[in-house]
Formats: structure tokens, sequence, C-alpha cells
């Protein structure tokens, strides 16, 4: 077994000057078994300039560099991804 990271936190930011949607963050790639969202905090709509919190942890089950897409969507909103590594070795 290959260890466990603390998690990260990152934030998902409404930029506009109305609100959103519903908020939904997704970990998508081949590698999504690996990394695991430990604080799902967004889930409702953004107010204008408002954020919410998500904290990813890398969580590999085998060696070697891994990487998954973040993605978060609220329609109306839009989507914004971001990529993430970690590699236990």
């Amino acid at each position: 077994m290959v260890a466990y990271s603390p998690p990260i936190t990152l934030a998902v930011v409404n930029s506009g000057d109305a609100p959103s949607g519903a908020v939904m963050v997704t970990l998508v790639g081949a590698d999504a078994p690996h990394f695991m969202i430990t604080l799902p905090v967004c889930g409702a709509p953004l107010p204008a300039k408002g954020n919410c919190m998500v904290k990813v942890a890398f969580n590999p089950t085998s060696a070697g560099a891994k990487s998954v897409t973040l993605r978060a969507s609220a329609s109306p909103g839009g989507m914004a991804m971001v990529t993430l590594m970690g590699d236990p070795n």
C-alpha cells in the first residue's frame, strides 16, 4: 500500500456579477480512483463573487505518478477545470 497524503484545499469562485446554479464538483480521468474529495462543501448555488471550498486527497493504490481533473460546473454559471497530480515515490 502506498502512503496517503493530506488533503489540499481548493476554492471554487463565482467571479461573475450574478448567482450561479448549484455547483457540482467531480474528479474525472483514468486515475480518479487514486484521489478523493474529502470535503465537498460545494453543491448549492453561489452568490455573485461567492465561493465554496473543496478538499482533495491523494490516496494511491499503486506506485507511479497519477493525475486527475477536478471539474466544477454550474448551470447557469459555466465550468472550470484544474489538473491535480500526485506521485507517491
